[in-house]
């Protein structure tokens, strides 16, 4: 009967731990999804600028999306 219950005991505690291990996948998992997707948002903002091409000499204004504010760059 003893053997029985320290069975359970590591039996629960090793679930505990992969638990534990799966809660901080998901949480790693999720802030890796939201850079990367943060990422492919500014690429597509900034497209512009990586191709060189501007509508005209002059400035340009680029949108921000983390504060909705606008940065006017001279050249």
């Amino acid at each position: 009967m003893c053997s029985q219950s320290v069975e359970l005991e590591l039996l629960s505690s090793t679930h505990a731990v992969l638990y534990k291990l799966a809660q901080w996948c998901l949480i790693i998992n999720g802030r890796v999804s939201r850079t990367l997707g943060q990422t492919k948002v500014w690429q597509q903002q900034y497209k512009t600028l990586d191709t060189g091409y501007f509508p005209q000499k002059g400035s340009s204004t680029i949108p921000r999306s983390f504060n909705n504010t606008s940065e006017t760059i001279k050249f």
